[in-house]
């Protein structure tokens, strides 16, 4: 899966400016996520994690990003199990 995908796959239903305010970014920074255009960077990719809602895109992120030790934290504190 590409960055641009799980981005989009992250917002789900929301609107790209309801996405923005809720990582305090604006609807233009999501637009160039989801465009390829921008990657988004290592502190917003942590902010990103917790909002997917399926494993599949929660271990595509952390694959992209390194983070599969965060993830792995953030599994065991909800106690779900995805890896």
């Amino acid at each position: 899966m590409e960055l641009p995908e799980i981005v989009t796959r992250v917002r789900g239903e929301r609107s790209m400016r309801a996405f923005g305010d809720e990582l305090g970014l604006t609807r233009a920074a999501v637009s160039l996520w989801e465009s390829g255009t921008v990657r988004p960077s290592f502190d917003n990719a942590l902010k990103l994690l917790p909002l997917a809602r399926d494993a599949e895109t929660r271990e595509a992120l952390a694959r992209e990003y390194g983070l599969r030790d965060v993830l792995q934290t953030l599994i065991n504190e909800l106690g779900v199990r995805a890896l």
